[in-house]
């Protein structure tokens, strides 16, 4: 297939992923642009793709990075401290902020979560996307009791006017530029 990288003509076989294609221009990519629209690095893109590939410079790799890191931390957090919850909050200069909720934070807690954050890392766990049918997504939301959007930074997305289709209730932000 042939995809087209910094206006150059590259060739790549069926199937290569987007976290392969960026290692060949030495890693510190996050996310890229295929044909504008902003994918994570275990996209495969087709053939006639044209694919820009962002580091932490672009707004959306950091969002991507945040989530992510998020996502670690709070697995961190289940796997050591079961019966207790963390909220994160954005903080001074695009940092992210974890508050743990219902207990005094100490250094030993901290340093059981560094180590479990660092042990999760070093899994290299990836993440799959998946395609389901309508039949399938029908299926599931019938079987739903409550849908939570956790994204800050929507506006109107398709998937809480889906659910609201079928009777589910929904618990979201309340933005200004949406939900």
């Amino acid at each position: 297939m042939k995809i087209t990288i910094n206006n150059k003509i590259k060739e790549y076989k069926d199937g290569t992923t987007l976290e392969e294609i960026a290692k060949e221009y030495g890693g510190g990519f996050y996310s890229a642009k295929v044909n504008n629209r902003v994918r994570e690095l275990t996209y495969i893109p087709k053939d006639g793709s044209k694919v820009e590939l962002l580091d932490l410079t672009d707004g959306n790799s950091i969002r991507i990075y945040q989530a992510t890191l998020r996502y670690i931390i709070a697995m961190a957090f289940k796997n050591i401290y079961k019966d207790e919850n963390v909220r994160f909050s954005n903080s001074i200069s695009m940092s992210l902020f974890a508050k743990v909720i219902g207990k005094t934070t100490t250094k030993e807690m901290l340093k059981k979560i560094d180590d479990e954050v660092k042990r999760i890392i070093s899994l290299d766990l990836k993440f799959e996307r998946k395609t389901y049918s309508i039949e399938e997504m029908e299926e599931y939301y019938l079987k739903s009791k409550l849908f939570l959007l956790t994204s800050i930074s929507e506006g109107l997305p398709m998937v809480l006017l889906e659910s609201f289709s079928y009777g589910i209730p929904a618990v979201c932000y309340s933005t200004k530029s949406g939900v």
